[in-house]
């Protein structure tokens, strides 16, 4: 596995985890807010570990469900972040997800 392919899968995946902690801290109850909230820091959570395992073991079959995972979570932060720009600029774990989704998706359409 290189080293910057697995910094980035491990990256994404803890950021997921921060996103499911804070859950806590933004909401108060388990609402279905709270929910879908806690379910978008679990998907980040397994896309990152996810790209662990295409950088730890190269199978055809992990590279694609990795591409599909990084393309459609890059996907929804791209129009997430189009139709929220000024909360978006204003938090940098925005733009720490998207420079980290972004390299997640180059990594594994490189194929190597």
């Amino acid at each position: 596995m290189s080293r910057f392919d697995g910094v980035v899968g491990w990256a994404l995946a803890v950021l997921g985890v921060v996103h499911c902690a804070f859950t806590f801290r933004a909401y108060k109850s388990a609402s279905d807010g709270a929910l879908w909230f806690f379910a978008a820091g679990l998907a980040l959570v397994y896309a990152g570990l996810l790209n662990v395992l295409r950088a730890e073991y190269r199978r055809p079959g992990i590279r694609q469900a990795s591409i599909f995972a990084n393309l459609s979570l890059l996907g929804f932060a791209l129009v997430y972040v189009g139709r929220h720009p000024l909360r978006s600029s204003q938090d940098p774990a925005s733009w720490a997800l998207m420079v980290l989704l972004f390299l997640a998706t180059l990594l594994s359409l490189r194929g190597k």
